[in-house]
């Protein structure tokens, strides 16, 4: 069952950055920002993006892998 629910994060994670700043985390940020802040906003928005990436993968690798070793 915690195999489930941590692979459906997982894949929801991977859904939200298959189209980068689609997150509702980046999202609320994208609304907050004035045009002086854009620079910082992209950076941030690509750290956030990359972060979730790198997040899915990893819990869907894990996933595979407690699935496939039992």
């Amino acid at each position: 069952m915690a195999i489930t629910a941590i692979a459906t994060v997982a894949l929801q994670l991977h859904e939200w950055n298959l189209s980068p700043g689609t997150s509702p985390v980046v999202q609320g940020i994208q609304q907050d920002a004035t045009t002086v802040d854009n620079a910082m906003l992209y950076k941030r928005q690509r750290f956030l993006d990359l972060g979730g990436q790198a997040l899915s993968i990893t819990l869907l690798a894990w996933a595979s892998w407690v699935v496939l070793s039992n």
